[in-house]
């Protein structure tokens, strides 16, 4: 029995060890399901269509910023006709075409040209923040199906050892405290299963919301832990680009520029709008004289100005638009700032991920594995008990978590820099995206 016993525990411990290497490994193709998902996300988030839309209602506005005055035409109708020497006078029509002072239609174009730069910007941070929520549910999603897939092979060694322990105390060659040890343990674990498969729902739906679907859709591709992919760039990159390219910071400055084009427009606005015009009164044939040119009609050029005589308004507006101009630059200093410090969180949250996944995929967990495996044989020699053995397990169950963790962290990690460095995820196209399927 205890040769039995023996060779069955050894069958064990091949299972355990085979399970660990595979517990250790990044799934492939990670990395390119993650990217079907972001332009999936691309495609039909709602809150991204809306902020695409703005953008293009922000782009027609500048043919409207741009365009001329309407012409005016106006109609009179004499209630008393006029008696002339050519004739009565009933009827008068008049045209005129206002023009504005001498620039003010280049700075307001100019003004919603910067407008619409702005919400082109504003479109792109929407996407990337769009691809950073994506890849949150995609890792922590990811994240839980590993959880998952490391307890359950954890739980069936458990029950493994749990039915070596009590053929074992059948047989008197274990004691009852070793059975009772491994049965609370697999209870443990077995509990931790279940919470971890329960939390798969909520974190499904967490998912299918950033794509902008129901929550109860069925996932198209599998969900997996991508293989730790090549570096971004080296930090000094990292920053220059980020401080030059982030959509955030490029919408403030265009809205600095629009403020700046609507401070100068104020300035114009002082000096008065033109208007040329021409009217005519429609005259009729005397029945009193026979004059030759009698009936002929009355034209005459016109030409008006609107006159700025309030300067207390003007000098007021000119003020607010200054003081427009100067908030948009505080607030680009102040998100420059902030930017800065988020991008030194992110690069260590990036270089601890790393080193993490470095840490557990090359030492711990292999270490791990090592100590069960000398646990068991000391077990066995009678020189380690079965707390010994289970405490062994349970580290290597938590060694395995934390690497997990370690990549979902370093994959999370990886497409926030390169949000905050303004560029589309490795792999994710321009031409893939919105713009293409927007009219669809």
């Amino acid at each position: 029995m205890r040769i039995g016993t023996a060779v069955s525990v050894a069958l064990g411990l091949t299972l355990l060890f085979m399970t660990s290497e595979r517990s250790s490994a990044a799934e492939p193709g990670g990395e390119s399901t993650l990217q079907h998902y972001f332009v999936e996300a691309a495609r039909s988030n709602p809150g991204l269509r809306g902020s695409y839309e703005s953008w293009m209602a922000a782009t027609e506005k500048i043919a409207v910023a741009k365009g001329w005055p309407d012409p005016r035409v106006s109609y009179a109708l004499y209630l008393q006709e006029v008696e002339t020497a050519l004739g009565p006078q009933k009827h008068a029509l008049a045209f005129s075409q206002m023009f504005p002072w001498f620039g003010k239609l280049r700075l307001r174009g100019s003004a919603a040209e910067q407008a619409a730069l702005a919400a082109a910007e504003r479109f792109r941070r929407a996407r990337l923040d769009l691809f950073v929520e994506v890849a949150d549910a995609y890792y922590d999603l990811a994240y839980l199906q590993r959880s998952i897939e490391i307890t359950r092979e954890n739980l069936e060694i458990l029950r493994y050892h749990e039915s070596v322990a009590r053929t074992r105390y059948r047989t008197d060659t274990a004691r009852y405290s070793d059975l009772i040890k491994v049965q609370v343990e697999l209870a443990s674990l077995d509990d931790r299963l279940r919470t971890l498969k329960d939390r798969v729902r909520p974190a499904t739906a967490k998912l299918n919301r950033a794509i902008g679907r129901p929550a109860d859709a069925q996932l198209e591709w599998a969900v997996t832990l991508a293989a730790p992919a090549a570096p971004i760039a080296d930090e000094g990159t990292i920053r220059e680009q980020t401080l030059t390219q982030n959509p955030k910071l490029l919408a403030m400055q265009h809205e600095v520029d629009r403020q700046d084009a609507l401070a100068r427009l104020a300035h114009r606005d002082r000096f008065p709008d033109f208007s040329v015009g021409v009217k005519s009164i429609l005259t009729d044939k005397s029945q009193l004289t026979n004059f030759a040119d009698s009936g002929s009609d009355a034209w005459m050029l016109t030409l008006g100005f609107n006159l700025p005589l309030w300067q207390g308004k003007y000098k007021a507006a000119i003020r607010s638009a200054a003081a427009g101009k100067r908030a948009a630059e505080h607030r680009l200093e102040n998100a420059t700032h902030t930017l800065d410090a988020r991008l030194e969180f992110a690069l260590f949250e990036l270089r601890d991920a790393e080193r993490k996944v470095d840490l557990f995929a090359n030492g711990l967990v292999p270490k791990a594995v090592q100590s069960l495996e000398s646990t068991s044989t000391a077990y066995q020699a009678g020189t380690k008990t079965f707390l010994d053995f289970l405490d062994a397990q349970r580290t290597l169950l938590v060694f395995e978590l934390d690497l997990a963790r370690a990549r979902t962290d370093l994959g999370r990690s990886r497409v926030e820099v390169t949000s905050l460095m303004g560029e589309m995820p490795t792999g994710v196209r321009a031409e893939d995206m919105l713009e293409e399927g927007a009219q669809r």
